[in-house]
């Protein structure tokens, strides 16, 4: 983030008021700071057990994945990573 905003909070409020809006900014930093570190963790979480692996698969199969749990046609997801990995 950087000093900008810091050197910015001395100077927009006014002298008397200079303290508790400058501890106030800082709390609502931090908090932005641990908010978004937990929305990266949930993302994280979605990646490893929402999202199919497809490795080793062609761009196809892939399609392929995502248009049966789009539709929900077959569950063929296990056959299809079976037959790209033999």
């Amino acid at each position: 983030m950087g000093l900008v905003p810091w050197a910015v909070n001395t100077e927009i409020y006014l002298e008397e008021f200079r303290g508790i809006c400058g501890g106030m900014s800082a709390i609502i930093v931090i908090m932005s700071i641990n908010f978004l570190s937990f929305v990266d963790a949930i993302g994280l979480v979605f990646v490893i057990f929402c999202i199919p692996k497809t490795k080793r698969l062609t761009f196809e199969e892939v399609s392929n994945i995502w248009k049966e749990k789009v539709y929900e046609k077959n569950n063929n997801i296990k056959r299809i990573v079976e037959q790209a990995s033999t």
